[in-house]
């Protein structure tokens, strides 16, 4: 394999594998991993494919392009998540920005400052709760209900959400990969529910599983 690239009419451009070149052997599968870019909003259009470059043993080389199947759904979420949030950040943009940490050990409480930050945009979103994770819960129960109106013309303001673990045991949270990505429930200024990630600041999620991990008694 010399190149490959995958493109969607859900995504503004390609995205583009960027190892120069790997070998694989017939019969063997490969993955091949991409950064995704910014999801298209307004796209219509054909299906995902996939373009392949490849170089054979005896000299011959060549393009394909095949159909890209998606059989768990996941580039739709992945496109309706970013186009939610893009609806919500119009409004307004939300950011998990500070992490401190009340108390020590199994009972402690860890607290995630997230800012608005609003655009000056003359419409309002109503924050209506942020869901729990396989990861994290609020230190309530379940999710963090809101109940927040914020007008584009508001000033910054911010909230707390108080946060423990959801589940302790070491296997799951040593495989989880999205138990940080804070599910936001809001609607939008056009009255349509959206759901998507919360953005955290560089750090917080290292610092969410150190939380986790110390809370539950095996961080190192």
């Amino acid at each position: 394999m010399t190149g490959a690239a995958f493109a969607s009419p859900s995504f503004v451009a390609p995205a583009v594998w960027q190892k120069r070149s790997s070998t694989i052997p017939a019969g063997v599968t490969r993955d091949l991993r991409v950064i995704l870019p910014d999801s298209d909003c307004g796209a219509t259009g054909a299906g995902p494919v996939v373009t392949l470059q490849f170089a054979l043993p005896d000299g011959r080389s060549g393009t394909a392009e095949v159909p890209a199947g998606d059989p768990i759904g996941s580039l739709a979420r992945i496109a309706a998540e970013d186009c939610a949030g893009q609806a919500v950040s119009g409004v307004t943009a939300l950011q998990g920005a500070a992490l401190s940490v009340e108390g020590s050990g199994a009972d402690s409480v860890a607290h995630l400052t997230v800012v608005s930050s609003p655009s000056g945009a003359q419409t309002a979103v109503e924050l209506v709760r942020v869901d729990s994770t396989v990861l994290l819960e609020s230190a309530a129960g379940g999710a963090w209900p809101l109940g927040l109106r914020i007008a584009g013309t508001d000033a910054s303001t911010s909230f707390d959400l108080a946060i423990v673990p959801n589940r302790c045991d070491p296997h799951a949270v040593a495989e989880d990969k999205v138990g940080t990505r804070l599910p936001i429930v809001a609607i939008d200024a056009e009255g349509i529910e959206r759901h998507f990630p919360l953005e955290l600041a560089d750090g917080i999620k290292d610092r969410l599983l150190q939380y986790v991990a110390a809370t539950c008694g095996f961080g190192g």
